[in-house]
């Protein structure tokens, strides 16, 4: 069976990657609200940041703008000089909420 993007007959596993912060104790995929609050509240503004190093389109596919995104967080936590920067990875299966 061959699968895209858009093949929803077979539940599949994709892993869910965010940027955030070694110090905010919250979630930036399952508690987004507070995570965010936390973010913006200490001025590290990760959103922001992964917006101007990200080059997504509507033109691309989701899994290669998650990819992009996903490369993007690698390079900033890379060259972070203060190690300050970490990802958050998460695998959901598309189809259950």
């Amino acid at each position: 069976m061959v699968m895209n993007d858009t093949d929803t007959s077979v539940a599949s596993e994709r892993p869910i990657v965010a940027l955030s912060t070694v110090d905010n104790p919250y979630d930036p995929i399952d508690d987004f609200d507070h995570w965010l609050s936390y973010d913006l509240l200490y001025g590290y503004n990760c959103s922001e940041i992964l917006s101007r190093l990200a080059f997504t389109s509507e033109q691309l596919s989701d899994k290669e703008n998650d990819e992009i995104i996903e490369d993007a967080i690698d390079d900033l936590i890379e060259s972070d000089p203060f190690n300050l920067f970490i990802k958050v990875k998460h695998v959901k299966n598309p189809l259950l909420k």
